[in-house]
């Protein structure tokens, strides 16, 4: 359930744990991209939260090199449209500087303004055609 681009052989996957978000139990993994995707000239890096049981990415914490534009978001409103899951945000951000790692940690003690929300509507889906 990895966002497309996060999927590909060339990105580097490290596993950082489990870690306990609202009494769930999450596994936290890094995505670095490599320099060839770079985006706006910076290396990118993304932390994602998949839900031990269900596998679902439920939360995703993303940043540049520069810590300013680190943001946390979390995923609500799950629905499945012909076979393709859809969700909706709600994006954190903090004045504090925090690095990308701690971000679950704040977030879990309440230390994140929401900054906004992400809907989704009107999504039109059909099933993909099957090989």
């Amino acid at each position: 359930l990895l966002p497309h681009h996060l999927d590909q052989a060339n990105i580097e996957k490290t596993y950082e744990g489990d870690f306990d978000l609202h009494g769930q139990e999450y596994h936290k993994v890094r995505f670095e991209v490599p320099a060839a995707r770079e985006v706006a000239g910076e290396r990118v890096e993304v932390i994602g939260w998949f839900h031990e049981q269900h596998h679902t990415l439920d939360f995703l914490a993303y940043a540049p090199e520069k810590d300013a534009d680190v943001q946390f978001w979390q995923a609500k409103n799950p629905r499945t449209i012909s076979g393709i899951r859809f969700q909706d945000y709600t994006i954190f951000a903090t004045t504090d500087r925090i690095s990308l790692e701690r971000l679950d940690q704040a977030y879990a003690l309440g230390k994140l303004q929401k900054r906004t929300d992400i809907k989704l509507s009107e999504i039109k889906a059909s099933a993909l055609p099957t090989l």
